[in-house]
């Protein structure tokens, strides 16, 4: 009876732990802001990022505050190309 019980009670404690093991997270952000030699905040630009993680390229606009952000990313290493007209292109690896 006492193999029982404790049987049970283990089973229990494990299925309660079961659903933080499957709430790990295996992707990434990438997320910044753009701005320039003066600190100021650079709206529009153009950003690509590109890794043999992911298969071709992802882009985003940095937004009215110079923010931009890559979601749900495998691990990997990555490179970071920022382009706007009249502005030098910016990489970063």
């Amino acid at each position: 009876m006492l193999k029982v019980r404790t049987l049970f009670t283990l089973l229990f404690v494990i299925s309660l732990l079961m659903p933080a093991a499957f709430g790990q997270d295996i992707t990434g952000i990438i997320n910044g802001r753009v701005n320039d030699a003066t600190g100021a905040v650079i709206p529009g630009v153009t950003i690509t990022l590109s890794s043999p993680a992911i298969q071709g390229t992802r882009t985003a606009v940095s937004g009215e505050t110079g923010a931009y952000q890559f979601l749900l990313l495998p691990a990997g290493t990555y490179a970071l190309k920022f382009e706007l007209p009249g502005f030098k292109t910016v990489n970063h690896e």
